[in-house]
């Protein structure tokens, strides 16, 4: 579109130039799409955090499990770890993860730290037990 003065304005004056207004056009469409597929990869790879490896939903200890597979190392389903408990072999605290105790059960297994039942997943208690390659017990999550 195209505005002019015309020579009927008052205001007229035959050296300004037309000035040109173009209407805004519609996005095309390859870049609308591109717009939502960016926003949809976002959404899927951004949703949401992985769980820490540690805690009541970790897969390295913490974690329900009911098979091996489910976890990073082991997978513990016996009478004392209802609903199955990821963790990890040891013989000392050393090889345990961050808030873990190397607990003498199964074997030695590192076990999720705490100091109240609520640290806990249900099911669970904060029960204090006999540590392994040391003297002395650790306050962690076992029925």
């Amino acid at each position: 579109m195209r505005c002019q003065r015309g020579a009927t304005d008052p205001a007229f004056n035959a050296s300004e130039q037309s000035v040109i207004i173009r209407p805004m056009s519609a996005t095309p469409w390859k870049a609308r799409v591109s717009v939502v597929a960016a926003l949809l990869a976002c959404a899927i790879g951004c949703g949401g955090e992985d769980p820490p490896p540690v805690g009541p939903f970790g897969s390295v200890v913490g974690g329900p499990c009911s098979a091996p597979a489910h976890c990073a190392e082991r997978c513990l389903t016996s009478g004392s770890f209802p609903g199955g408990t990821c963790t990890v072999s040891c013989d000392y605290d050393e090889e345990c993860p961050a808030g873990t105790w190397c607990i003498d059960t199964e074997g030695g297994v590192c076990l999720l730290a705490c100091v109240v039942p609520g640290d806990c997943r249900v099911g669970y208690s904060c029960s204090n037990e006999n540590r392994r390659g040391v003297s002395g017990d650790a306050f962690v999550c076992i029925q």
